[in-house]
């Protein structure tokens, strides 16, 4: 792993992020695909955030992790042509890129729900994807419980830590390791855990 690449790019997207959850969502985003445990991601930048980023730096600070970017701009809606966000998707690989990117354009269509080869791409932990599917995506006042204290899906109430190890520790692991600037924001939200 690259630390110092690393360390970088988590100084740099706060600068360029309309938000610092904002920012923060997209470290982990990185940082769970740079460490294996999601395949794929996707994430965006926004309209007001373009002017900042400078996507040739962003895919340069990637491919020194190791990991290959495909970007694409979509319009937002409305008769604005400057109303578009830059989205990208992430792999390890040019082809895993491509695979992210085909899944979100099959998702925003229609032709996919969730399911368990989106979930398995996605990393969540195979017990938290049944859950959410035998669930048909409808949340229970538990189910929102285990949401207000975990930052990234449904847990599942049998194996919600075991989840919680399987995916996020491994994403905090690191995060705290390398990125202090995502860390400070997410200890900003102390009902959310991290351990």
């Amino acid at each position: 792993m690259n630390e110092k690449a690393l360390r970088e790019l988590d100084a740099w997207m706060p600068t360029v992020t309309k938000s610092d959850v904002g920012a923060a969502r997209n470290m982990a985003e990185i940082v769970g695909v740079l460490i294996g445990v999601k395949t794929v991601a996707m994430d965006l930048f926004l309209p007001e955030e373009l002017q900042k980023v400078d996507l040739k730096w962003f895919r340069g600070k990637l491919h020194e992790l190791g990991l290959h970017v495909i970007f694409e701009r979509r319009a937002l809606g409305g008769n604005d042509p400057m109303n578009y966000a830059e989205y990208y998707y992430l792999g390890k690989d040019h082809e895993t890129a491509l695979v992210a990117q085909n899944l979100f354009h099959k998702i925003w269509s229609g032709e996919w729900e969730m399911n368990r080869e989106i979930g398995a791409l996605l990393g969540y932990p195979q017990t938290a994807v049944e859950y959410f599917l035998n669930k048909k995506g409808k949340t229970s006042k538990e189910d929102q419980k285990r949401m207000a204290r975990n930052r990234f899906y449904i847990h599942s109430p049998e194996h919600e830590d075991d989840e919680f190890d399987a995916y996020e520790r491994k994403i905090y692991a690191v995060l705290g390791q390398f990125c202090p600037k995502t860390m400070e924001v997410l200890k900003q939200s102390p009902e959310k855990r991290m351990v």
